[in-house]
């Protein structure tokens, strides 16, 4: 069985792209996605409920070959998380397949590949939040506020 793992942050972001560029890769090598993983939620943190069916249907051998649009849909926690997670997989005989990052991570040079595109990802993470601290600092210094507006005015 073939199966895919498409993840966005938030809920106003949309899977179509990743859904897209996967379904046309697998096509291209001659698989059909039979199960998909989505969830809308932060990488940040390595439990997610699509992220632990997938990973009881790996240990369960129903899982073949996993496809996902880049590493960091996977996980943004670190490199021992990724290399963990991944390593988990390919022990159960999952054949992970990332259609945008370019790479393989068979071969001797797969770790350091991996390794690689997991530090990136966790730098990303980190750009973002420095980013939100700093529109956060910009904002209230010229007397907005931050955060959702209230529901529920004074009166």
């Amino acid at each position: 069985m073939v199966g895919a793992y498409v993840r966005v942050s938030s809920r106003s972001q949309d899977l179509s792209t990743q859904r897209n560029a996967i379904e046309r890769a697998a096509r291209a090598r001659g698989d059909r996605v039979g199960r998909w993983y989505a969830e809308k939620l932060s990488a940040s943190k390595i439990c997610r409920p699509a992220l632990d069916r997938l990973r009881v249907d790996a240990r369960g051998g129903r899982i073949k070959r996993l496809y996902v649009y880049r590493l960091d849909r996977l996980s943004r926690s670190g490199i021992r998380e990724t290399l963990t997670l991944v390593n988990e997989l390919q022990a159960h005989g999952v054949d992970v397949q990332t259609v945008a990052d370019g790479f393989s991570f068979g071969g001797p040079a797969g770790d350091v590949v991996l390794a690689v595109l997991a530090w990136a990802a966790q730098m990303e993470r980190l750009a973002i939040g420095e980013r939100i601290a700093a529109a956060r600092v910009r904002v209230e210094a010229s007397g907005g506020s931050w955060g959702r507006p209230r529901r529920v005015d004074d009166a």
